[in-house]
């Protein structure tokens, strides 16, 4: 089975990382980005099991990257 994989956002370098710490020592992969280079599209989002934003405001992202505009 593979691992559990996570992205995490952030709007400030540094600001993600202790959850990616924290995560990775359960064995979960988690990938750290910027909102702006989060995908348009759901379906790009599959490889992910989760998407969890660390300190980053909905204005951080453009209409495109918002729910129900995609």
């Amino acid at each position: 089975k593979p691992r559990p994989r996570v992205l995490l956002l952030q709007e400030r370098e540094g600001e993600a990382d202790a959850v990616a710490a924290a995560l990775r020592q359960w064995q979960i992969d988690a990938d750290v980005f910027f909102p702006v280079s989060v995908p348009t599209s759901a379906s790009q989002l599959g490889d992910y099991d989760a998407v969890v934003m660390v300190n980053t405001a909905a204005t951080s992202f453009t209409l495109d990257q918002q729910p129900g505009r995609a």
